[in-house]
């Protein structure tokens, strides 16, 4: 699935991030200072950047090393330190690298004074064990994938100062139940709530203008979603497979939404927005876009078995009937041109459909798990090429004109 490998990237990217730190850190003298190895910055103060201890239980990071003050935990320093259980870092630290404390698997809690104003990349990724971690207000910026599969997180609150949710910030945090955003953040990322299937409600605070692709993937616990009238942008797939919502209402401020936010939602049977929306319109509880005559979503729970698309529609959107295993016979008219990515697929009770010739695009996928469906085409159409190099069953509209000879 699209999501999914979307999220495989992300990982690949992180990975690739790590590596590259690793490769173009500049060359600095190392000091050992017991179990911690350190560098000195041009400020005079020292960043740790490795740990060699038994790795065991509490541990306490000294203010001073050497007589320098820790201003910075740095890249890695305590990467996959899979024993430790809590960390207290110092007054002195004024931030915290990224991966420092990533795979630290059996760290379950973590103080984070209010000297530190910034959470680097992925530096919390991989600690399985952490049920609580609180922010301190002074924190202005959190990196993508800070907090990525901490599966025992259980609730987290983000601090006024902070403006965005980064991309994966929260990826994987099934645990999670609740999450309180501040109203200082303006964007919620890619996949940064993506997996938490904990979540029960969210408030999206009303300074947001994006809601990014998958941000929201997989929440299957949410039952509903307020989205504030400062929302401009609804991505790819941002609310997919979040089966407990029945409802849901997008305002007037939304001018771009993407492939389907809403797939795979089993419970959704009611989508609404104004009658004067500038860009959206519902018809019958189906939602299109206007600027592209685009139907962006059939709700999955809707209780019809016959579907006619609206004259005038030029695009079926990707994934806009995914999974609508209800659906028996669905109607196209002609001035359809595009039938987009996996837009029926999984539609395992479709039986007729009859594509008209205008239709001269039919993406990836688009009739996957469909093995009932017998396609109506034209002939020589492109929709009679598709089907053929697709298995998929097809007749002539005067197929059977021969009856009547």
């Amino acid at each position: 699935m699209k999501a999914g490998k979307g999220a495989l990237l992300l990982v690949a990217l992180l990975a690739l991030m790590c590596f590259a730190m690793l490769a173009n850190a500049e060359e600095a003298e190392v000091f050992i200072s017991g179990d911690f190895a350190y560098t000195l910055k041009e400020d005079g103060t020292a960043e740790i950047t490795g740990y060699s201890g038994n790795d065991e239980g509490a541990l306490v990071i000294p203010e001073r090393l050497d007589g320098y003050l820790v201003s910075g935990i740095g890249e890695e320093a305590f990467y996959d330190c899979s024993r430790l259980t809590s960390v207290v870092i110092p007054d002195s630290v004024t931030s915290i690298g990224d991966f420092a404390f990533s795979g630290c698997s059996g760290l379950t809690l973590v103080e984070i004074p209010d000297s530190v104003t910034s959470i680097g990349v992925a530096v919390f990724c991989w600690c399985r064990g952490l049920t609580s971690v609180e922010i301190p207000d002074s924190i202005t910026s959190i990196g993508d994938a800070a907090f990525y599969d901490c599966r025992g997180l259980t609730s987290v609150e983000i601090p006024d100062g902070v403006t965005s949710i980064g991309d994966a910030t929260f990826y994987g945090c099934s645990g999670l139940t609740l999450v309180e955003i501040s109203d200082g953040v303006t964007s919620i990322g890619n996949s940064a709530f993506y997996g938490c299937r904990g979540l029960t409600s969210v408030k999206i605070p009303d300074g947001v203008t994006s809601i990014s692709d998958w941000a929201f993937y997989g929440c299957r616990s949410l039952t509903s979603v307020k989205i504030p009238d400062s929302v401009a942008s609804i991505g790819n797939q941002a609310f997919y497979a979040c089966s407990g919502l029945t409802s849901v209402k997008i305002p007037d401020s939304v001018a771009s939404i993407g492939t389907n936010p809403f797939a795979g939602c089993s419970k959704l049977t009611e989508i609404t927005v104004t009658i004067d929306h500038p860009y959206l319109a519902t018809i019958e509880g189906v939602l299109f876009s206007k600027p592209d005559k685009r139907l962006v979503c059939y709700p999955y729970a809707l209780q019809n078995s016959e579907y006619a698309i609206p004259q005038g529609i030029k695009a079926i959107g990707e994934y806009s009937f995914y999974y609508c295993s209800g659906l028996t016979t669905v109607k196209i008219p002609d001035s359809v041109t595009s039938i987009g990515d996996y837009a029926f697929s999984g539609c395992s009770g479709l039986t007729t459909m009859e594509i008209p010739d205008s239709v001269m695009r039919i993406g990836e996928r688009a009739f996957f798990e469909c093995s009932q469906v017998t396609v109506t085409v034209g002939r020589d159409s492109y929709a009679q090429t598709y089907c053929k190099e697709k298995g998929i069953k097809y007749i002539y509209p005067d197929s059977f004109d021969w009856l009547n000879g």
